[in-house]
């Protein structure tokens, strides 16, 4: 039995690897191939302003952090405002959420549940669909798995049976 753990984790970098590519590309499988909606055509059109109109807008019409907002536009810059351009940064942020909820689950249980959490994650048809569109869903998910990642590591560790602070007087 403590073999197989062992060889599983040898082998989870490879399969978070392929769990990852794969999630990625049913992310960006035909993700210009439908017209725009509503709701992305807003994303867009908020994004177009220059930050400081962007942050008015945000604060009148929308109430939504305004992060994806910044990222959209300068991502906008970079790629265009097309519907595959304008998706790729929702994709993205769906496929780097992959590999964060394996370290969560390994974090909590071990190399097999995280692998397990991953491939749920990069299956899951929700996901899947709100990665292939311009709004703030995935970055979401991604900032808050990257958040519980970090306080499931900080829990987890040894230095974190010290009250907060003691590494510093130490």
């Amino acid at each position: 039995m403590m073999e197989e753990e062992n060889e599983i984790e040898e082998l989870a970098p490879w399969l978070v690897l392929l769990i990852t590519l794969v999630g990625g590309g049913l992310r960006v499988f035909a993700l210009g191939s439908k017209g725009l909606w509503l709701d992305e055509t807003f994303s867009i059109w908020i994004s177009s302003h220059n930050a400081a109109e962007m942050l008015q807008w945000i604060a009148r019409i929308d109430h939504h952090p305004p992060l994806y907002y910044l990222l959209l536009h300068a991502w906008m810059g970079l790629k265009g405002d097309g519907p595959a351009d304008v998706r790729l940064l929702s994709a993205l942020f769906g496929v780097g959420t992959i590999p964060i909820i394996y370290l969560i689950g390994k974090r909590i249980s071990g190399a097999t549940a995280g692998l397990a959490a991953a491939l749920i994650l990069a299956l899951s048809p929700f996901h899947i669909r709100f990665g292939q569109e311009t709004r703030m869903y995935t970055c979401l998910t991604f900032t808050a798995a990257a958040a519980i990642y970090a306080r499931v590591r900080r829990l987890t560790e040894s230095r974190s049976a010290r009250p907060v602070g003691s590494q510093v007087r130490g």
